[in-house]
């Protein structure tokens, strides 16, 4: 057998009926690299873990710029910016917003198939690479 193949986990869709008949659970991965010019999910893109603020979620209780370690998250007049080139992706904001409304994108390891395998009620064994 060969190495094992590693994902991080942008997002689980479940009732997806885009792309083809029928309904699916579709998992999107991070870091792809097809730079497609009608692409619809650009936080793919960048392999690495991205934290994400959704406004509409947000109470402004600013808990999030007290717990970030790098100082990475800042207060505007039009809501909460995050500095991507001094962004971790640590999660530590993302766990302590009591409404939620930062998410970290793409989890590693763990994390990821924990939620799959919550989702599904069943064990989900990580791809493997197939030699030939």
């Amino acid at each position: 057998m060969g190495d094992a193949l590693t994902g991080r986990v942008l997002n689980i869709q479940r009732m997806s009926t885009e792309d083809g008949p029928g309904l699916r659970t579709t998992v999107f991965l991070k870091g792809c690299s097809l730079a497609c010019t009608w692409c619809h999910n650009p936080e793919s893109i960048a392999a690495r873990p991205q934290t994400v603020w959704h406004a509409t979620r947000c109470i402004g209780c600013r808990t999030c710029l007290t717990v970030c370690p790098e100082g990475a998250i800042t207060h505007a007049a039009d809501g909460v910016r995050v500095d991507r080139d001094r962004c971790a992706g640590c999660g530590a904001c993302a766990e302590e917003c009591p409404a939620a409304a930062l998410e970290l994108l793409g989890q590693a390891g763990e994390r990821s198939w924990e939620r799959l395998n919550s989702l599904f009620g069943n064990p989900v064994i990580p791809a493997r690479k197939v030699e030939r």
